[in-house]
């Protein structure tokens, strides 16, 4: 294992030196880690990529927790699946049983963004394409030459501590597809997610429809306008929320003018682009 200790300012480098002490009289996995000033996941992961020397590389969350045969079935899937450079697996809330109901509900009032990330294709392994919901960049296996195709990740996108951003997992694999890679989803790859209770707040579920909205929306081409429809959007929410007395339509709709106001930054800056390509 390579850890990242991304501008930690509390007792994490304490207890990585304690674990890599303790490594092999407690039979525990070899681990090396090094620490990154800079915060950000992508500076996080760009440091590591130089100092990676296996022919498979997985990455992984530090709020994630793999199932005891998680390493079993990658190895596995990764030697039957020789035309397959990249691989992802089911990736599970780690449910309490306290959390609200309403986190967990489905029909037309669905909360998403998901606040906890919940990968599950339903059905058997398969090959991904670029019409498929691609997963998080703490669910990837990667072999080694992928990394050396398509660089390092965007400094640009991705989370900053705990500011929400996204997206540079996604924009990294979809550069990897566009190089011709082919991602591979096993179901038997298992993975829980850690479930903060800060998360199942609707403060966080505003700022997190907001922001991963804004990141999806800014990786699209530059544009010359804003289209009227993300306008008509806004006011079809805004309207809901104010003539409904369903707790849950109400919540939703709410949710969906964050997500909304997050695509209108990311028009706003696609035009901004676009008025630095015309100047240039």
């Amino acid at each position: 294992m390579l850890v990242v200790a991304n501008a930690c300012s509390d007792t994490t480098h304490a207890l990585l030196e304690d674990y890599q002490a303790r490594q092999s009289a407690d039979d525990h996995l070899p681990m090396s880690w090094f620490a990154e000033p800079i915060p950000g996941k992508s500076y996080a992961l760009n440091s590591a990529i130089p100092r990676l020397r296996a022919d498979l590389i997985f990455l992984e969350d530090d709020d994630q927790r793999v199932a005891d045969d998680f390493l079993v079935k990658l190895c596995e899937v990764v030697d039957k699946q020789v035309e397959y450079s990249l691989f992802c697996g089911r990736l599970l809330p780690d449910w309490t049983g306290d959390e609200p109901t309403w986190i967990r509900q489905e029909g037309p009032y669905r909360i998403y963004p998901a606040p906890v990330p919940n990968y599950d294709l339903d059905g058997e392994a398969r090959c991904l394409n670029d019409q498929d919901d691609l997963p998080s960049g703490g669910n990837l296996a990667l072999r080694a030459h992928v990394l050396q195709r398509v660089g390092l990740f965007s400094t640009v996108l991705g989370p900053r501590g705990h500011n929400l951003g996204g997206g540079e997992d996604t924009a990294y694999i979809k550069k990897a597809m566009a190089l011709g890679e082919r991602i591979y989803y096993e179901p038997a790859m298992l993975q829980y997610h850690y479930v903060d209770p800060q998360r199942l707040k609707l403060g966080f579920l505003f700022r997190l429809a907001y922001k991963r909205t804004f990141a999806v929306m800014r990786m699209g081409a530059p544009v010359g306008f804003m289209p009227r429809y993300v306008w008509r959007k806004l006011a079809t929410h805004i309207a809901a929320c104010l003539f409904t007395f369903n707790q849950d339509k109400r919540r939703f709709h709410l949710i969906r003018c964050a997500a909304t106001l997050g695509e209108i930054r990311g028009f706003a800056e696609r035009m901004s682009h676009r008025r630095d390509r015309h100047d240039a």
